[in-house]
């Protein structure tokens, strides 16, 4: 079963009705209001695997640890003006393939990045596993009246996104087809952007005051816009020959040595974990002048589904269950 039609099922089935419930599945996090006058409690969920998120004899355990912080705070800050609080986090270990040490390291680096974005860890759960992972469970909260969902955009809206795209599935490239001790300073450098993706916090609440809709970019910009279009009943058109812009730089050096593509992985690539937002036009203007490295990805349309412009080749959509 596809990883779209798994999550379809799985709304169908947990939907509840719930007058605290504001937002459950199918959202970057649901929202519950507990009765407080000003914010909703934001509670979101994901998690690292040994060879689907990570290789272990490439990447070092703070690195993980880092991952794992950063993937789930941003789902916090992709809701608009808000803030983590809380986690809960639980790991399979296996000491056939990981030390003390190996652990140690780990912890300490999840300690630093807790601490970095002012998250209390409340607990978790360890158990043995074949192979490694670790989940994290975050608990936020978000200014009611600076709440953004991934509904609100309509025909006309400008699709925009904050920070720099393409990086992760350039380092994942090269995490699967080089030795780490082989690689040259500008591997380096990706392999370190993907590890520890900027977070766009001051950005998300700035975002919030005139954003229609809002994702952050974990499944890469293609798929990303699939979900906006799907939860908006419209059709979202992507300039691809304006992508190259929001390629990160690195990726831009990077694709030129190695002859590839770099607005493509700009428009596929997932985990980069920046913003994805549709804005009234007339509002676009007012925001550039507060927030540095804004672009224009493309824009909302009547219709469905997503139109890559001026773009002929395959589409490589981001998809967790491939064989």
């Amino acid at each position: 079963m596809k990883e779209s039609k798994l999550i379809d099922k799985i709304i169908k089935l947990f939907s509840k009705k719930d007058k605290s419930i504001v937002l459950g599945p199918g959202d970057d996090t649901a929202v519950i209001d507990f009765k407080d006058k000003k914010k909703y409690f934001l509670f979101t969920v994901d998690e690292i695997v040994e060879n689907t998120h990570f290789i272990l004899s490439f990447l070092k355990p703070k690195e993980i640890a880092s991952k794992l912080v950063r993937m789930n705070v941003s789902d916090i800050y992709s809701m608009g003006d808000a803030k983590p609080l809380y986690c809960l986090v639980s790991g399979g270990i296996n000491f056939d393939k990981v030390n003390d040490i190996w652990v140690s390291e780990f912890l300490n680096g999840l300690k630093k990045e807790l601490d970095f974005f002012s998250i209390i860890n409340i607990g978790g759960n360890l158990t043995k596993s074949k192979d490694i992972f670790f989940s994290m469970t975050l608990v936020g909260e978000v200014k009611k009246n600076k709440l953004i969902k991934r509904s609100g955009a309509t025909p006309g809206h400008l699709l925009c996104s904050v920070g720099k795209m393409g990086f992760s599935a350039a380092a994942v490239d090269i995490m699967v087809n080089r030795k780490r001790e082989s690689l040259s300073e500008i591997e380096k450098k990706l392999v370190s952007l993907f590890v520890k993706p900027r977070i766009y916090s001051l950005e998300a609440a700035e975002i919030s005051n005139y954003a229609s809709a809002m994702i952050d970019n974990s499944d890469g910009l293609y798929k990303s816009a699939e979900i906006l279009a799907g939860l908006n009943n419209i059709k979202v058109k992507i300039y691809y020959d304006k992508l190259l812009k929001s390629a990160h730089p690195v990726l831009i050096k990077w694709a030129e040595k190695e002859k590839k593509d770099a607005r493509k992985y700009a428009l596929f690539g997932g985990e980069d974990y920046n913003l994805i937002f549709t804005i009234p036009e007339e509002k676009f203007n007012s925001l550039s002048k507060k927030i540095k490295d804004l672009n224009i990805l493309g824009f909302c349309d009547n219709g469905v589904g997503v139109e890559v412009l001026n773009y002929h080749g395959k589409i490589k959509n981001f998809e967790h269950f491939k064989n």
